[in-house]
């Protein structure tokens, strides 16, 4: 189960709060539509229901010599970071970049993942190229979920 959809301007916009079955969502995507992420919060829900993790493993908190780091869902080993809109490369998003580099290099995790989400507001979803080669280069892979 996850949090449900309404459609709005072609997308199905995810909204917290409404649950429905996943095999509905999985006939959505396979029919072809596209998610759309009212917030961060939606997208996170998202990840957490897709991965079918426990609220332990939402937001789970590491430290690192950079700072705390939390992920949004953790599972198996893996961060998976969830990112809504087209995601540009700030100094906050740097900054996470590499305190997830640091945590896989450490042995802390075994790897991360970067889930990209179309924007309700927007309708924009992905990341700039030089986000996209900081996260080649830290070896984290990344889905750009159109």
């Amino acid at each position: 189960m996850f949090y449900a959809y309404l459609m709005f301007g072609g997308y199905s916009t995810i909204k917290a709060g409404v649950r429905y079955s996943t095999s509905s969502a999985l006939e959505f995507l396979m029919g072809g539509g596209k998610l759309a992420f009212s917030g961060g919060t939606s997208a996170e829900l998202f990840l957490a229901t897709l991965f079918d993790v426990s609220t332990e493993n939402t937001g789970k908190y590491f430290s690192t010599s950079l700072g705390g780091r939390y992920v949004d869902v953790y599972k198996d080993g893996i961060a998976h970071e969830s990112k809504v809109g087209y995601t540009y490369l700030t100094d906050f998003v740097k900054k996470q970049v590499l305190k997830d580099y640091e945590l896989k290099q450490d042995g802390v995790i075994d790897g991360v993942v970067c889930h990209f989400f179309r924007s309700a507001d927007t309708g924009k979803v992905g990341a700039s190229e030089p986000l996209l080669r900081l996260l080649d280069s830290c070896g984290i892979k990344y889905i750009i979920h159109d």
